[in-house]
Formats: C-alpha cells, sequence, structure tokens
C-alpha cells in the first residue's frame, strides 16, 4: 500500500494536497477540507467463510475514499477535531469506484500489481474523484449542487437536510432553511430522530417550523 501511495502522490501534491501515511488533506478556498483516503481490505481469520455480496474477502486489496469536510455541519466526530481531518469524519463521502461505474459497484484494486494498480488509481481519481472535489470548494457550490443534483451526488446520509439547513442559516437564507427542515419533518423519521429534531428546532427558534 504504501509503495502505491507513494506513486500517487505527486499528482495530489500538485494538485494542492498534503500527505499523512495513506491519506491526503486539502484545504479548500472557503475552509472546506477535502480528503483522499486509501483504504486496505481486512484480514480475515482462518476459516472466514465468504457470503457474496454480504460478506467478501478482501484481503490484499484497496479501495480509495474521497470525502468534503464542511465544519459547520453535524458530524459525530467534529467536535475537537484536529489540524487534520480523517475520511470518517466527513460529510460528504464517495467511493472512487461509485463514479467509474456510475453508482452500480464499488471498485478494489489488488495490492499484488503494484505499478497497474497506481497507474490506473492516480488516472481514476484525475477523470473522476478531483473533479468531483473541484466542484465542492464552497459552502455555496454544496448548496448549489445539492439544489442541481441532490443527495446522492453530494454523499450525503438520509438526514442530509439538516446540515443543507444548517449551511443555509449560515447564508442568512433562513426561509430555504426552512423548507427543508419542514420537509425533513414530513418524511417517515424514526421517534428518537424525531425528537432530536424537535430539541434541534427549539435550540434555533425555529419549532414553528413544524406547529
Amino acid at each position: 500500500m504504501a509503495e502505491i501511495v507513494s506513486r500517487i502522490a505527486p499528482a495530489l501534491k500538485e494538485a494542492g494536497f498534503r500527505k499523512r501515511r495513506h491519506s491526503f488533506n486539502r484545504s479548500a478556498e472557503d475552509g472546506l477540507t477535502h480528503v483522499v483516503a486509501f483504504q486496505m481490505g481486512p484480514y480475515e481469520p482462518p476459516g472466514t467463510i465468504e457470503v457474496p455480496p454480504i460478506r467478501v474477502n478482501l484481503y490484499g486489496q484497496f479501495t480509495v475514499n474521497l470525502g468534503v469536510f464542511v465544519p459547520e455541519m453535524r458530524t459525530g466526530g467534529a467536535r475537537g477535531v484536529g489540524q487534520w481531518i480523517p475520511e470518517y469524519y466527513c460529510q460528504l463521502r464517495h467511493r472512487l469506484g461509485e463514479f467509474i461505474t456510475d453508482g452500480q459497484n464499488d471498485i478494489w484494486w489488488s495490492l499484488d500489481h503494484v505499478e497497474e494498480a497506481a497507474t490506473d488509481v492516480e488516472a481514476e481519481l484525475l477523470v473522476h474523484g478531483l473533479p468531483w472535489l473541484d466542484a465542492l470548494q464552497t459552502r455555496v457550490a454544496v448548496l448549489d449542487e445539492y439544489r442541481r443534483r441532490g443527495r446522492a451526488w453530494l454523499g450525503m446520509n438520509p438526514s442530509a437536510r439538516i446540515d443543507i439547513a444548517l449551511l443555509l442559516l449560515l447564508l442568512g437564507r433562513t426561509g430555504e432553511a426552512r423548507n427543508e427542515l419542514r420537509a425533513h419533518w414530513e418524511d417517515e423519521l424514526h421517534p428518537a430522530h424525531r425528537k432530536y429534531l424537535v430539541d434541534f428546532l427549539e435550540a434555533r427558534g425555529l419549532d414553528d417550523v413544524i406547529t
């Protein structure tokens, strides 16, 4: 893995990324952070039975994760986050393979073919991965792409409307934020999440959205 990452690192450095082991961070122009992270398949103990597609032995393979960290959005790891952003802290997340297969499949490359894998991944990053990140340089860009392409293209979770509302409130677009929150409230929500949403709205003086 280290050799593959080292072969791809120059292209990412040229694109403005800095490296830490098998991951890369880049500061976007509006305070967002772009992340590219290489993930190796886990070692499975002897006797582990493969049950595709539920359980597949990925040992000896790797994949590439892409993410965008937006400070104002909710995330379990955001509190106390330091100067380096791990990919799993990002609120906008995709696997590189999802772009290659139009979201139909994930792709894992073999660690046994270093040169071939590095060449292929670098090419796919330049064609698919970096353009996705480049399109999300600012908070306004995130909002624009959300309107234009939807939550799935951004790689956001099902409660994306709350995060989108937070950005809209930050930018003073209160009416749009209320519309997003009202639409989210009207979805089929787990009772615990509905209670969270009530507390969220009350804390911001927006509880009239659901009355």
